[in-house]
């Protein structure tokens, strides 16, 4: 059969072959079902990455993919390659793999040079002739590529399919050939109600060609939320086994010491917590309308609680809204969509975190009372009795009789009488 007119196969002979009048030969050839042997999948990491395919580990960029790629080339009881085209190895990637104690004798970098002595970065598929023949020299088991797109030439169109599974499809027959495992790392864009696979930046032939994705987001119930250190590691797509379940991560602050040449660094690491009820959708999907009925109820909670402007205690405010039935995930929702502003104070341990509203806030009573204009360490402000008070939106509470509420009869709306509700109760 001929070929349309105007259309150059793939295969068509190069200048060479044209040359000498050779063509290459391609011809279908039919194997028997009876003639495919089963086979088990072996795991670099049991039930997450299989060896002798390709994984992607997806994350918006900063929470942590990096760091869980460091992880896994610790446990890696072979060698790992590392292509980094972020973060630098000797002050990003080096002090991660050392607070997660990995075998700094078993992790290369890769680098490509060329005949004028100059170092480049690994480039898909251009270098996968070299990268294999590193593999096999290495017996490397494990290969990461971080970020994946940032090492695919212009000439790659990162948001068109065909495109990206030529470019890729090198990588995955070095994972067959050579009986390691490919952890390619990704982006997620910013598009909001997609199904997890859609969220990975680029083409979706990112996810559909790999046989496990793995989703690196927030964890939703951090009791600290987006400022929290908790992450949930979801396993949101896998063709060889069933889905592995959900895994809770905590980022912990590690100090290296000066050892030798070596200064003294401030790096981190993830330390895994337990598990995670929460899965890829979930962590991902925007609030169904039951969600957004409880959301407005907090937010018209955290408006009422922190109307005076002052900073409250953030263990003070998740109290009370769990008294009259508010989750401390949908609060703390409530929190970033009404913008409400939260500081630290103290140190270690010790500290606590603050919320308050900034609108409300002006820049005298956002101080501690003796940094006020005219008002030593030592003075105090005396306390307003109620005949003093004066409302300031509403009428004042009707148990309490000093703070002003909003929305009609008190609701237990202010902390002091939520307070004396549950003693009476």
């Amino acid at each position: 059969m001929s070929l349309p007119e105007g259309y150059r196969s793939t295969f068509a002979p190069d200048e060479g072959e044209r040359m000498s009048g050779r063509r290459p030969t391609r011809r279908a050839v039919g194997q028997a079902g009876s003639e495919v042997s089963r086979e088990l999948v072996d795991w670099l990491e049991p039930g997450r990455i299989p060896l002798r395919m390709v994984t992607v580990l997806a994350a918006v960029g900063g929470l942590g993919k990096s760091q869980l790629s460091c992880l896994y080339a610790a446990s890696n009881p072979g060698v790992t390659l590392i292509a980094t085209a972020e973060d630098s190895p000797s002050t990003t990637v080096r002090p991660r793999l050392e607070a997660v104690e990995a075998d700094l004798g078993r992790v290369y970098f890769i680098k490509i040079e060329t005949d004028e002595g100059i170092e480049d970065g690994l480039a898909i598929p251009d270098d996968m002739e070299e990268l294999e023949r590193l593999v096999a020299e290495l017996e490397a088991q494990l290969v990461i590529v971080d970020p994946l797109v940032a090492h695919l030439p212009m000439q790659i169109d990162s948001h068109k399919d065909q495109s990206v599974r030529r470019a890729l499809a090198p990588l995955y027959r070095l994972a067959e050939a050579r009986n390691c495992a490919v952890l390619a790392l990704l982006h997620l864009n910013k598009a909001q109600g997609l199904a997890p696979l859609m969220r990975l930046g680029g083409s979706g032939a990112f996810g559909n060609a790999a046989r496990s994705v793995l989703l690196l987001d927030r964890d939703p119930d951090d009791p600290d939320g987006e400022e929290g250190n908790q992450r949930v590691l979801a396993h949101i797509k896998c063709n060889v086994a069933p889905l592995a379940p959900s895994l809770v991560y905590a980022i912990k602050p590690i100090l290296l010491p000066a050892e030798g040449a070596n200064p003294e660094v401030e790096t981190s690491r993830l330390e895994l917590v337990g598990e995670s009820p929460h899965n890829g959708r979930a962590l991902l999907s925007s609030p169904n309308e039951e969600e957004r009925s409880a959301l407005d109820e907090a937010q018209e909670f955290l408006e009422a609680e922190l109307d005076d402007g002052a900073r409250h205690p953030a263990g003070d405010v998740l109290k009370a809204a769990r008294r009259i039935g508010i989750s401390e995930p949908t609060l703390r929702r409530a929190r970033r969509r009404l913008g409400v502003e939260t500081e630290k104070t103290g140190f270690g341990s010790s500290g606590a975190w603050e919320w308050w509203l900034p609108a409300k806030a002006s820049s005298e009573t956002s101080k501690p009372a003796f940094l006020h204009k005219g008002v030593s360490p030592r003075e105090t402000t005396p306390l307003t009795t109620p005949s003093q008070s004066t409302p300031l939106n509403g009428d004042l509470c009707i148990i309490c009789e000093l703070r002003p509420i909003t929305g009609g009869p008190c609701s237990l709306r202010c902390s002091e009488c939520r307070e004396k509700a549950a003693a009476a109760a």
